[in-house]
């Protein structure tokens, strides 16, 4: 099986020391492939790009799933995007909720087509309710908002949604996240990497 991950910079795995949650899934990966001698074949292929919306996902994925195919490795896709849509560039939304439900639902036409799974994976509360990052700013009750109608759209096309914001529950958010309070720490990371692993492949020890 071949992961292919779109993202941005959660993705991407910024700012984590250890390369972010999806390379702690792609560790994995290479100890199953060769604790069972090539019986059990895995790949994850990181496709996070820093700043990404979904805009840029559905105008770069058709060529990027082209890139990977091969008859000898089925698809999954994962999917977690919707932060930097909902963020505000110079006061102005990037990607409006009914536009990012739109381009949500293309991007989950693409992954099933190619994909014998797709899921979409939730992101972290944001370190406070406004965080201003050079020229944009976010809002955590906004990227709660994109986050529903990614779950519900997740439940209407069959998608698998991996929740991760209620996994930092009862924590002091300060210890999760790096220097902009924006990006999850290593820490941070971890939290996702451990949702997303146990939904993915839930007998792993």
């Amino acid at each position: 099986m071949r992961y292919l991950i779109f993202g941005d910079s959660l993705a991407y795995g910024a700012w984590d020391n250890e390369g972010g949650w999806v390379e702690r899934l792609k560790r994995d990966a290479h100890k199953q492939t060769v604790d069972s001698q090539g019986q059990t074949k895995y790949q994850v292929i990181n496709l996070g790009v820093g700043g990404d919306t979904s805009i840029d996902i559905l105008a770069r994925m058709e060529n990027e799933i082209k890139a990977r195919y091969s008859a000898s490795w089925p698809f999954s896709t994962i999917v977690s995007i919707g932060v930097n849509d909902s963020c505000k560039t110079d006061g102005q939304i990037n990607v409006d909720l009914d536009q990012y439900q739109e381009n949500l639902e293309n991007i989950f036409n693409i992954a099933k087509r190619h994909s014998n799974e797709v899921y979409f994976v939730d992101t972290p509360p944001l370190l406070g309710d406004d965080v201003k990052f050079k020229n944009h700013g976010f809002s955590d009750t906004r990227v709660k908002k994109y986050m529903d109608v990614a779950r519900e759209l997740s439940a209407k096309k069959g998608v698998k949604f991996i929740e991760v914001r209620d996994k930092f529950d009862g924590f002091d958010l300060s210890g999760y996240f790096a220097y902009d309070s924006l990006h999850p720490n290593g820490s941070g990371h971890e939290i996702i990497y451990q949702s997303v692993r146990d939904a993915i492949w839930p007998d792993l020890e």
